[in-house]
């Protein structure tokens, strides 16, 4: 080189992920180890403080949040051992228990909601953060419960660890983060996609989002295919390896995944490398299943007309169904509400409707009997109202509301007390299907949390 220079090779970013879990942890203990072990990624708990009073040594302390748990767990799946450090926030292997309390619990989620979409960990101070102080995830695994709007709960199917809404609503996107795995179910159900493209177009973008659009299998199963997935991660794009992998040891109809058209080809070895290309925030983002391989271009689909929950005059949304009051306890009461559709201002004389309540999904396996679970104490704009079994997915039972409008009315409500929720599986969520003359719609806005078991 001229005048003796010497070209250095620029070093590569040190790549870094980071595994949150709610349930069992073995999932995200497999997941952890093998990606670790496999891609020599860091996990971004290391940059932590081991904990002194923890008696393995081998734990780590947040001093920003010092009774987080954060465990180094080691786990026996398939015949082998695998360990890895995980962040659980409702405390170890889900359950909270002392010295965590409840609100410990509670004031944990609430930091994770802001952690996910900028997960930091500053090793100055051993603290995790939101600011991107110190170094940042570049991938971010979740296990967890989940619905179909893009909210992950923890075992409680209560307490929110992620809502993607309510993140949407504040227009807070992912800034640090590549990628995002969701082991959960049905947060890529298509009703989430506005939530999420919102959240995937900041200014540095999230890549893209691996996870399901239905049922997700419990954490010894997910353990199956994640590592099944790492393994095909060696040669095949993250899309291809995930729904490959979930085929494979679940089913083939159930695997999602988002991302930008930039990243539909990206590969951890490049990733790795540094060698991945950029993507703007404006590109057209994906969406693959197992019917869409190659990917299709999101399709928003508006609800055609409002229909939603109310409670204590409040208007129940996904991003606000588990702010504390606005889930259905016995003893509640709720209202239903159906508006016309524009630009009609009114309902037609005698068009029949039926109202039929949608618990987590149509297939889930919990008998819905409307008569049972609630005591109709009010109406307006309607007459003739009888029930029915209408969905023919879940186990029977009279599951809808069957009316007609009564006059021309500008709205329609059904007024609801709370009487027995003790035959319901556990906490869960009613959304609405409704049969307006025919035309049926499904309304993913009209979501109401039901708790059969409070926390509070």
């Amino acid at each position: 080189m001229a005048n003796g220079e010497v070209k250095v090779k620029p070093a590569r970013p040190k790549r870094r992920f980071v595994g949150i879990d709610v349930t069992e942890s073995v999932d995200t203990v497999v997941f952890g180890h093998m990606w670790a072990s496999i891609f020599t990624w860091q996990n971004l708990l290391s940059e932590l403080d081991l904990d002194p009073a923890d008696a393995s040594k081998r734990a780590r302390i947040d001093r920003a949040h010092p009774k987080m748990p954060i465990r180094f767990a080691g786990r026996k799946h398939g015949g082998n051992v695998f360990a890895s450090t995980v962040l659980m926030p409702m405390g170890p292997e889900g359950k909270t228990l002392p010295p965590l309390t409840t609100a410990d619990a509670d004031n944990f989620m609430a930091f994770m909601q802001k952690f996910i979409l900028r997960p930091s960990a500053d090793k100055a101070s051993s603290s995790l953060n939101d600011s991107g102080t110190g170094v940042v995830a570049d991938l971010v695994y979740i296990s967890s419960h989940g619905y179909r709007t893009g909210i992950a709960v923890a075992d409680d199917l209560d307490t929110e660890l992620f809502n993607a809404p309510r993140a949407a609503n504040d227009l807070t996107p992912f800034s640090f983060p590549g990628w995002l795995i969701l082991c959960n179910c049905g947060n890529l159900h298509p009703d989430s996609h506005n939530s999420w493209q919102i959240l995937m177009q900041g200014p540095t973008p999230l890549r893209g989002i691996l996870g399901f659009t239905t049922s997700c299998p419990p954490p010894a199963g997910s353990s199956d295919f994640i590592g099944i997935f790492i393994e095909l991660l060696r040669k095949k794009t993250l899309i291809s390896a995930w729904g490959e992998a979930v085929t494979t040891k679940w089913s083939s109809d159930t695997w999602g995944a988002l991302c930008h058209e930039e990243a539909a080809k990206d590969k951890v070895p490049n990733w790795t490398a540094d060698k991945l290309p950029p993507v703007s925030p404006s590109s057209p983002i994906l969406f693959f299943n197992d019917a869409n391989p190659k990917g299709l271009s999101l399709q928003i689909i508006p609800d055609p007309y409002p229909a939603f929950w109310i409670k204590s005059g409040r208007k129940i949304t996904p991003a606000n169904a588990g702010i504390r009051g606005n889930p259905l306890v016995v003893g509640d009461t709720a209202v239903i509400k159906i508006e016309p559709q524009p630009p009609a201002v009114t309902f037609i004389d005698k068009t029949p409707i039926a109202v039929t309540l949608i618990f987590i999904r149509p297939d889930y396996k919990q008998v819905i009997d409307v008569t049972q679970l609630f005591s109709v104490t009010g109406q307006s704009g309607i007459d003739s109202l009888t029930t029915d079994d209408l969905n023919p997915e879940n186990t029977p039972g009279p599951d809808s509301y069957k009316f007609l409008v009564s006059g021309t009315p500008t709205a329609i409500t059904l007024k609801l007390e709370c009487v027995d929720f003790s035959k319901l599986k556990d906490n869960g969520y009613f959304y609405l299907r409704i049969n307006i003359a025919g035309t049926v719609t499904e309304f993913r806005n009209s979501v109401i949390h039901v708790l059969k078991k409070p926390r509070h």
